[in-house]
């Protein structure tokens, strides 16, 4: 069963899951959604930056952390591979202009350009990259950097970076570029990922 939980910043939170069975304080669930948690930032393992958690955020595998701190988990890998095709058909249908002007203007996210996912074979904690079209670029936030091992690209290319783009090292590293759904970026990119650059398929 799946659970939705809205945080207020500045509570004092302890969360953690276990099993089934919830540990929290100031927050609210309503039955049949998935965990909802807004964070300042993610780090690796799952911790908060701002310390709100006193634990890891879920002790769940399979969690979506979108660019706007929002952190959706799961408790089964189909239960966040049904979220993520739900997504992705949200999307389709409105660059495809299956939604009416009005939906349109409501929509507030662009469409998902990449998926970069923890594991091989798309498993794992996933982080969505959103862009209007086909250019952007950034760092990788904590719980990803450096721990990314398959991907799937939606009409763009991605080039990957050993480095961040402050790391003098950014251009020396390795550097792979990949055009298609990739189950393993490789043994010299797996876990190794600090930054990402979209750009037009060729």
């Amino acid at each position: 069963m799946n659970f939705t939980y809205s945080l207020a910043y500045g509570s004092a939170i302890s969360l953690l899951i276990l099993g089934s069975s919830v540990t929290a304080t100031s927050l609210h669930n309503k039955e049949g959604v998935s965990n909802v948690v807004k964070a300042n930032s993610l780090t690796k393992g799952g911790y908060l930056a701002n310390n709100l958690f006193s634990k890891p955020v879920f002790s769940s595998q399979y969690c979506i952390a979108e660019e706007d701190k929002a952190l959706k988990c799961f408790h089964t890998q189909a239960d966040l591979d049904f979220e993520i095709d739900s997504m992705l058909a949200a999307d389709q249908a409105f660059l495809s202009g299956e939604i009416s002007q009005s939906e349109k203007a409501e929509r507030q996210k662009p469409p998902i350009r990449a998926l970069l996912y923890e594991h091989a074979n798309y498993r794992g904690w996933v982080y969505p990259i959103r862009q209007t079209f086909c250019i952007g670029r950034g760092n990788l936030p904590g719980k990803f950097n450096d721990n990314i091992s398959s991907l799937k690209v939606f009409g763009c290319s991605i080039i990957l970076y050993e480095h961040d783009i402050n790391d003098p090292k950014f251009l020396t590293g390795v550097i792979r570029t990949y055009t298609r759904n990739t189950s393993y970026v490789g043994r010299f990119m797996n876990d190794k990922a600090s930054y990402w650059n979209l750009g037009r398929r060729l």
